[in-house]
């Protein structure tokens, strides 16, 4: 995997919309650039995704993706990778009856009292798929 050449090109980069067969990367760049998502089945990457127009807010839609599928991807603009390789999954498809997302949801997660070490035991045991945090977070 190539290092990320400058980390101050890209800003806010993110998942929206995951679906079974698709997701929505968006980030800001400082200057105007073109878009581009490089994606594949391993690190490797290999399909690259691009909307030429020079712009700061990007979105790039990323289509043909199997169900309940590890992607790994990540942005680049002005001639070079703008982030780190990520990885993410597709959601499953339920009319293959494969159960959906595992979350938690918690807040106050407070100054690491043994109470607070086990509730994030428990959240590690658990394995969610992912977490949001509601807030107090200091």
């Amino acid at each position: 995997m190539d290092d990320v050449t400058d980390t101050r090109a890209a800003t806010g980069e993110l998942l929206a919309l995951v679906a079974k067969d698709g997701s929505l990367v968006v980030w800001r760049t400082d200057e105007p650039a073109e878009s581009a998502v490089e994606s594949g089945l391993t690190p490797d990457l290999g399909q690259t995704d691009t909307d030429p127009a020079a712009k700061t807010d990007h979105a790039v839609l990323l289509t043909d993706l199997s169900p309940d599928t590890v992607y790994y991807y990540r942005v680049r603009g002005l001639g070079q990778p703008l982030s780190e390789v990520k990885r993410f999954r597709t959601s499953p498809d339920p009319a293959d009856g494969t159960p959906g997302y595992r979350f938690i949801a918690f807040g106050d997660s407070g100054g690491g009292t043994q109470a607070q070490l086990d509730v994030a035991a428990r959240i590690a045991q658990s394995a969610p798929d992912f977490g949001i945090h509601i807030g107090d977070l200091v």
